[in-house]
Parts: structure tokens; C-alpha cells; sequence
């Protein structure tokens, strides 16, 4: 299959030039958002104007290059997208052969991006406005019941250095919410297990201090005494919490590797990620009656919308204990 994204689109110096793009990827800098995540919007943004170059409206003089050019110097062409032209634009992405996930994201992107020029008065019209669009079902994503992440945390051989680490690692991903991410970030000047908590570097470079769970830190503690140095050998110097056998910073995709095999080893068949350990820890803790804005803070959300995956999957129990209990017959 060829590789769609290795077409040309509009450079990525034309469409800095565009002051309207430029403003919104200025404004994206400011709220601190991740320099990859810039360059993921930026991109779709430059598929919806090669596309508009083809196929949007048209200048307000068409047969003039001049206002041709001053439509796109002033945004002349953003003003007039209808949501006509956006459905249009996405199926044809469909057409190329985008993945449904990959379409949804796409227009995520692009909906932001206009809800910006609307609340900025660069349109008068949101064209994404009341548009709805999903090309790929929703589907709640497994999250391992407390009785496998018992015997998850309990899998590794705690009288190996490794062992010893990996069940702090785990502990700690499951207590915090951490994103992996976060937890690569973490270094031994972060932790205060006298207070059991520990910062976290989230999206945008922002900290929060998070609590640690009791087993947490007892783990943390035995892995900071024992393991840990013995890891470092000569390294002393290096500051990253998680490291490996030669006294580097632990990698993700070995991270990864760590949890999966012991998600295995411990016979749990619900896939088991970093990420699944962030959701477990929400998942979990509202069933024993966290409030969500506690989560949201938890986990560094900026809104409580991302939390609906959770929340989801606690209703999906409540109905569940409700049909056992037979309230209503």
C-alpha cells in the first residue's frame, strides 16, 4: 500500500506565511503544547489547504491572480468553507485510503483549528460547528479488573534487582495515573516518600504533585536502597529514576516490553500497557467513589471531557450490578 503521507502538501514555510495559520500555531506555543503535537495540527491543517487549492471555494475573482492571491494572504478562502466542503474533504481522505481513526483525528484537528478563527472573528461562520462526524465506532477499551492488577503487581521476583524494579515501576504507574512519559521523566529529586507523593512533568512541561499509595512507596524505597544502585554501578551521575542494567535511563519501548510480560506471566488476559495502567488507576478509583475533578488532577487532564472514557466504563458496571440486583421487577 503506498504511503499517503509521503505526498506533497503545501511546504511548511507557505503555510507558516498564511497569518491566520501563523496565529493559531503562535497561540498553540503559548498554551504550551507539545512541539509534536504542533507540527500533528500544523500538518492537518496543510491537507485542508492543498485540498482547498483544488477543490474549496473559489477566490472572490477567479480569473485573477491577483485576488486569488489576497484571498489566501487574508483567509479569503477559511471564510467560505462550508460544512458541505468539509464532509467533501474528509470522505475524499477516505477515498485515499485513511484508516477511520486516522480521518477522526484529522478532523479533530481541524475543527479546533476553526473553532480558533471563530472565536478569534476570523469567521463569521463555524463550518465544523454542528457537523458530525465519526468514521469509526467508539468502542470502550478493556480495563483489567483489580483482582489481575493484584496478581500483576505481584508477578515480578522481587529478590532480583530487576524484579525489585519492576515492581516499583509498576506500583508506581498504577498509583499515580502516570502517563509513560511522565514516568520516564521522573527523577530521584521528585520523590518525597516521607510525604508520599511525587512531581510530575506532564503535557507542556506542566508539574503537579501527585500522591503515592502506601505499597508505592514501600516498593520505591526498597528499589532506591538496593536495586537501583546496584544498577547504576559507575553511573552516579545519572538522575532518571527508572534505569536499566547498564545504568542508563530506561527506554519506553523496554518499559513496554516490561509491561506486557509480566501481564502475561501473570496470566491476565486483558492487554496490559502503560496506558492501561493510567486508565485502571481512574477506572478503579471511581468505583470506590473518587470524585472526577479529584481524577482530573490525578491524572492532568485540562478538561473533564477526557475523563468520559472512564466514566463510561463505570456505568457500563453500575448497569451491570443493576440487572443482578433486579432493582424494578
Amino acid at each position: 500500500m503506498r504511503n499517503i503521507f509521503a505526498e506533497s502538501y503545501i511546504p511548511r514555510a507557505e503555510a507558516m506565511k498564511r497569518p491566520w495559520v501563523k496565529a493559531y500555531i503562535e497561540r498553540l506555543r503559548d498554551l504550551r503544547f507539545h512541539p509534536k503535537t504542533i507540527e500533528k495540527k500544523l500538518f492537518d491543517i496543510r491537507i485542508l489547504l492543498d485540498w482547498l487549492e483544488r477543490e474549496g471555494p473559489k477566490p472572490f475573482d477567479s480569473a485573477s491572480a491577483c485576488a486569488k492571491a489576497s484571498a489566501d494572504r487574508q483567509g479569503g478562502r477559511l471564510q467560505d468553507v462550508t460544512p458541505q466542503h468539509i464532509e467533501k474533504f474528509l470522505a475524499g481522505q477516505r477515498g485515499r485510503g485513511l484508516a477511520g481513526a486516522t480521518i477522526d483525528g484529522l478532523a479533530g484537528d481541524l475543527r479546533k483549528f476553526f473553532r480558533y478563527l471563530e472565536d478569534t472573528q476570523r469567521i463569521f461562520v463555524n463550518p465544523m460547528a454542528n457537523l458530525k462526524i465519526r468514521w469509526t465506532p467508539k468502542r470502550l477499551k478493556p480495563v483489567p479488573t483489580e483482582e489481575e492488577l493484584r496478581k500483576l503487581l505481584a508477578a515480578p521476583n522481587t529478590n532480583s534487582r530487576f524484579g525489585l524494579r519492576d515492581r516499583a515501576l509498576l506500583e508506581t504507574a498504577y498509583s499515580t495515573g502516570a502517563r509513560l512519559s511522565e514516568l520516564l521523566g521522573m527523577t530521584i529529586f521528585d520523590l518525597d516518600l516521607d510525604k508520599g507523593t511525587v512531581r510530575v512533568t506532564g503535557k507542556g512541561s506542566k508539574e503537579r504533585i501527585v500522591p503515592l499509595g502506601r505499597q508505592a512507596v514501600l516498593w520505591l524505597r526498597q528499589y532506591l536502597k538496593t536495586s537501583r544502585p546496584r544498577l547504576l554501578k559507575e553511573k552516579l551521575d545519572v538522575h532518571a529514576l527508572w534505569v536499566g542494567h547498564d545504568g542508563s535511563p530506561l527506554h519506553k519501548s523496554r518499559v513496554e516490553i516490561i509491561f506486557t510480560a509480566y501481564a502475561r506471566a501473570a496470566g491476565v488476559k486483558t492487554p496490559v500497557t502503560p496506558h492501561t495502567m493510567r486508565r485502571a488507576c481512574a477506572t478503579h478509583m471511581l468505583r470506590h467513589g473518587a470524585h472526577p475533578f479529584q481524577i482530573q488532577m490525578l491524572l492532568g487532564h485540562a478538561t473533564l471531557n477526557t475523563l468520559s472514557q472512564y466514566l463510561q466504563v463505570t456505568i457500563t458496571d453500575m448497569k451491570r450490578m443493576h440487572e443482578q440486583s433486579k432493582v424494578g421487577r
